[in-house]
């Protein structure tokens, strides 16, 4: 499981540069990637179907296209006083802990998180609402930048399980 633990300093400094640099340009690349692929895909979205218009794509999964002003579930919608600081504030934290960690994880899972948060901020400051797509079974619609939130999320909780389990996790940073 060590493994999966990978620190900046596993990277060749020859490829690198240097361990700190490393992880900013892989958090900056995995935010980028997430946040013009998550607005991408809206924009062929809203291009391709009319509001409420929903298509089966597989079985589990359709095309359902929606629109949400508030955040996960539709919680605190129409309260973007509210929305606006809170993920501010978060953005701030992944943006601290990416620093503060020096695992190549960290960057990778804050990269990912601050992408789909940038992607899902930008429509809420751009329309006032966030536009979702994805449809299960038994499951609210949600969109890419949700996707990139939520494995983020859970590769920050692999990250602290891993630093928990490896006695040695402080040294070397």
């Amino acid at each position: 499981m060590s493994e999966l633990s990978l620190s900046a300093q596993d990277v060749p400094d020859e490829v690198a540069g240097s361990g700190t640099r490393a992880r900013w340009w892989i958090f900056a690349l995995l935010a980028g990637l997430a946040l013009a692929l998550d607005l991408w895909v809206k924009s062929v979205v809203v291009g391709s179907l009319a509001l409420g218009e929903r298509r089966q794509i597989l079985p589990f999964l359709d095309l359902h296209y929606g629109v949400n002003d508030g955040v996960a579930f539709g919680l605190l919608s129409g309260r973007p006083s509210i929305i606006f600081p809170a993920v501010a504030l978060a953005l701030v934290a992944v943006v601290a802990y990416v620093a503060l960690d020096g695992r190549l994880l960290a960057a990778v899972a804050g990269g990912l998180l601050a992408g789909g948060s940038v992607g899902n901020l930008f429509e809420r400051i751009a329309y006032g609402h966030v536009t979702d797509f994805l449809r299960l079974p038994y499951w609210p619609t949600f969109n890419v930048a949700d996707v990139f939130i939520v494995t983020g999320v859970g590769l920050l909780l692999l990250n602290l399980v891993l630093d928990v389990r490896t006695p040695s996790s402080s040294e070397g940073r």
